[in-house]
């Protein structure tokens, strides 16, 4: 047995081969695929305890473990005894879980998440808010001058009407009404 780079090797066949990779390959019963790597989880080279080695799919992840801030990665074990490494988790802005951010989820961990907190952003109607006054202003005045009124936004009216099932005039009614094609 020899150190290569650190590694503790030895001879097979005429060619040197490291110890962790022969542990590994002997804890899972078979040889280690092309791109796979095995990584000492404490970090000695010379510490070739089968518990002490993780088997990682790529080379790439087993940079990110060794270049990344330790608390923006997770490594997940899986049944065929590799690991998988995630990188650059943040938390999820409506639960608080932790993902990975891509370019559909970039601030919610799911679609259902992102549902929920813009469902949960709409405005509520307020207490102060008569429902049959409102009724009542929305046929009488401009859902903008009405908004201005309550210093909401026009959108905002429309809401509060939606979730107190009022009905309000259509596109193109103040135009009509203020053409006298409307009483």
């Amino acid at each position: 047995m020899f150190l290569n780079c650190g590694y503790p090797a030895e001879w097979v066949n005429g060619k040197a081969k490291y110890v962790h990779v022969s542990v590994m390959e002997e804890k899972l019963g078979r040889k280690l695929g092309k791109h796979e790597v095995v990584h000492h989880k404490d970090g000695n080279k010379t510490n070739n305890d089968p518990d002490n080695l993780m088997l990682l799919r790529t080379q790439s992840d087993h940079g990110i473990i060794h270049t990344q801030n330790r608390e923006s990665i997770e490594v997940f074990e899986t049944k065929d005894g590799s690991a998988i490494v995630v990188k650059d988790q943040k938390p999820c802005a409506y639960c608080g879980g932790m993902f990975v951010p891509n370019n559909w989820h970039n601030k919610y961990c799911s679609l259902e998440c992102g549902a929920k907190a813009v469902l949960a952003k709409r405005p509520k109607v307020p207490p102060t808010v008569d429902p049959e006054v409102l009724a009542r202003q929305v046929w009488e005045t401009p859902a903008t001058a009405l908004a201005t009124e309550y210093g909401v936004s026009d959108t905002t009216i429309k809401m509060w009407c939606r979730k107190l099932g009022i009905s309000k005039p259509g596109p193109g009614y103040w135009a009509k009404k203020s053409a006298g094609v409307l009483e």
